[in-house]
This record gives C-alpha cells, structure tokens and sequence, in this order.
C-alpha cells in the first residue's frame, strides 16, 4: 500500500512539473542579450526586459553611454540574433558595431548627414527591411523640419 501512494505522489509531481515548465528553454539569459550589447557599444547596461508581447519573444537592453546617450539593442530570444538597435537620446558621439558584416554607425552618420546641409540627428535606428536588408535610418531636424535619410547598412549607400 506504500509503495502504491509513493507512486502515485511521483507519477502526480513529475505530471505537475512538466505542466508547469516551459515548453522551450530561453535559448539566451538577460546576462548573455547584456554582454552581446556590450560588445556592440560602450557604456552602462540600465535595463535588460523580455518583450513576450510580438511574435516571437525579444530581449530589449537598454545602456547609456559614457557620453550619457541612451541606446536599445533587441536580441531574439530563442537564438541570440539581433534584431534592432535604436538611438533615441543624445549626443550622437558614440560608436555602435553591430557586427554581421555591416557598416558601423559613425560611418551611416556620416553618410546621412553628408546628405543634408544642415541640420542634427535626432534618432536613429538599424532594422530590416521587409526584403530582410539591414537598414540605418536617421531622423535628422533642420529648423523644425524632419527629414528622414536611409542608408544601407551593408554597403553605407544612401537609399
């Protein structure tokens, strides 16, 4: 009769366990999306949040820089990959390599405001398109007028 309950009580915890366990491992940690960020740009890690929210679950890592800019860098979860890296907050004086054989981002900097007569950065981001091509795009601000400037990110063209 023992033995009968002890099997019972491990069949029902093993069954409740595997219940209640992920069907997938996190394939990369937050500590593992905060290195490959700072790898990418010099600075501070402030945040680093799994966004569950779109298709396909995403760390979101957010650093400031020396400079005090503030940048987002997103990973998929599952495999590690980048997926976006935004600039929203100034100054634009830092370097980014995102790696992947693209162009680093004081190089699209330049080639977008060489585009321009005037005027100073007020975002930016590096994204694929819906062809799967890497992306810069810049807001640049001219006496209140935005212009946006798309430079591809594996050649340094402007688009």
């Amino acid at each position: 009769m023992k033995n009968s309950i002890k099997y019972f009580l491990s069949l029902f915890m093993v069954t409740f366990f595997m219940a209640c366990g992920d069907d997938e491992p996190i394939s990369i940690s937050a500590q593992q999306a905060a290195a490959k960020a700072l790898a990418m740009v010099s600075g501070q890690v402030t945040s680093t949040e799994l966004d569950a929210t779109g298709p396909e679950p995403e760390w979101s890592v957010d650093i400031i820089t020396d400079a005090g800019s503030k940048i987002e860098i997103e990973f998929d979860q599952a495999t590690g990959d980048l997926m976006q890296i935004e600039g929203n907050e100034g100054p634009f004086t830092y370097e980014v390599d995102p790696g992947l054989g693209l162009i680093v981002f004081s190089q699209a900097k330049e080639n977008a405001l060489g585009e321009v007569e005037f005027g100073e950065i007020s975002n930016w981001e590096l994204d694929k398109d819906d062809s799967g091509q890497w992306i810069y795009e810049f807001v640049i601000v001219n006496d209140g007028l935005e212009q946006e400037i798309k430079i591809d990110a594996a050649t340094g063209s402007v688009i």
